[in-house]
């Protein structure tokens, strides 16, 4: 298996700053904008109070599965639901003679938490006080820390969490559109690590477990998957998988959520 390597959006962002930073973005929130897939013109939904506190979920690990999958700013409930139960059901009934189900779901990038990079004009107005351009949003997506402590004098570049659960490719698609902020980015993750893939598929709930060992964060050298599909009587377990076996009958079907999460696209 190939080595695997999530590039650091951090360190790409901050060159792409000093590259940059003295250009304006477009300042009509919710308005025509930059599409957050980067093919053409679209429109950023409207976003209410209380929809940003439907993000609030109580399993925080399989809210995270469905932000990930729905692939968009707030996870649906019912996706949300229907991996709580799976995961609960899986881990239930196969934690004991399978104990790699333990492992938990880790989402791409830091959730909640973009970086945002100003003009030079907008860094003036934040150090008098005077930049208000995000105060809004701030308030909407209930901001909770803004860092500026990560070498702010070179790259203008700002870090904002917010409370709950929000996709940060999303978040960022809406303070790219101020006045005043050259780029805004989600922070990424570098490496490779052991994780649990979920899936959809024909309406029924499925788990890629992988656990991974060698040379991670780099890449992990070695890879043992465990395949498990949700059936009318629970999760059933299809069997397991380690480098340089021959390639299991359900390989077509589970690399689904794996070449998503490390490539964007289930079908590669």
């Amino acid at each position: 298996m190939r080595a695997l390597i999530i590039f650091s959006v951090s360190a790409l962002a901050l060159i792409a700053c000093l590259l940059s930073c003295g250009n304006s973005g477009d300042s009509i929130i919710g308005g025509l904008a930059k599409d957050l897939d980067n093919d053409g013109p679209g429109r950023l939904p409207a976003i209410t109070p209380e929809d940003i506190e439907e993000s609030d979920r109580a399993h925080k690990e399989a809210g995270l599965m469905a932000l990930w999958y729905c692939d968009e700013l707030i996870a649906s409930a019912e996706i949300y639901l229907k991996f709580d139960t799976a995961l609960k059901f899986l881990r239930n009934t196969y934690a004991d003679s399978i104990p790699e189900v333990n492992i938990p779901f880790q989402f791409p990038s830091v959730v909640s938490q973009i970086l945002v990079c100003l003009t030079d004009s907008a860094v003036q107005e934040f150090r008098n006080g005077t930049y208000h351009q995000w105060d809004s949003l701030n308030t909407l997506f209930r901001l909770e820390q803004m860092d500026t402590s990560v070498y702010f004098d070179i790259t203008h570049s700002v870090k904002l969490t917010f409370k709950g659960q929000l996709h940060p490719k999303y978040l960022a698609g809406y303070y790219e559109q101020l006045e005043g902020v050259v780029w805004a980015e989600r922070n990424g993750y570098m490496g490779d690590w052991p994780n649990i893939y979920p899936w959809i598929l024909d309406g029924r709930v499925t788990f890629l477990v992988r656990n991974a060992w060698g040379d991670c964060p780099a890449g992990c050298i070695h890879s043992h998957l465990f395949y498990f599909k949700e059936t009318d009587s629970g999760m059933e377990y299809l069997g397991d998988w380690q480098n340089c076996d021959p390639l299991p009958w359900w390989h077509e079907e589970a690399k689904a959520a794996f070449c998503k999460y490390y490539y964007g696209d289930p079908d590669c």
